[in-house]
């Protein structure tokens, strides 16, 4: 699997152009809701941070995956950022491709829960991109350094991805 090019192509066309709820311009609609805004704001952000790994396994192959549907990854990590911070953020209720998981309102489930996820995503839109993040930049803020590990996102994001003066 290391050097498949088949998985690595049938992976790039999931994350971009399925008919799935996976990828990214389904997952996140074109003002950044994401599809789990109604479930709770845990599964909100453990998709945004697959999603995030994802691309940024790509941008090492020189694939920009990050760049897919406009930037949707950055418009949802915005997204999510800004109403876990506690603003309003416009919600349309989501139905997947099959038109299940019908979420009349966004959740307040986990609100302001933040997981360590942030700093990745972060790097790749601002510090290389030089896009603007103000919400996600505020939830690095108030979390920096990120140190809760789990077993269910890669740990570190400060110390790999943060772009800190030195001392």
């Amino acid at each position: 699997y290391l050097d498949d090019h088949d998985m690595f192509n049938r992976a790039l066309a999931q994350a971009t152009t399925a008919q799935s709820n996976g990828a990214i311009p389904n997952y996140f609609d074109a003002k950044g809701e994401c599809q789990e805004s109604g479930r709770d704001q845990g599964h909100a952000q453990m998709g945004l941070a697959f999603l995030g790994q994802a691309c940024q396994i790509a941008w090492t192959q020189n694939v920009d995956l990050y760049a897919t549907a406009d930037n949707r990854l950055a418009k949802g990590c915005e997204y999510i950022c800004q109403y876990n911070l506690g603003h309003d953020v416009p919600y349309t209720p989501y139905k997947s491709i099959a038109g299940k998981n019908f979420f009349p309102n966004i959740s307040p489930k986990s609100r302001g829960q933040f997981s360590s996820i942030y700093e990745k995503i972060y790097h790749h839109y601002h510090d290389v991109e030089h896009l603007p993040m103000p919400f996600t930049q505020q939830v690095i803020q108030k979390m920096r350094p990120e140190g809760e590990i789990t077993n269910s996102f890669l740990p570190w994001g400060t110390l790999t991805f943060a772009n800190l003066p030195s001392d």
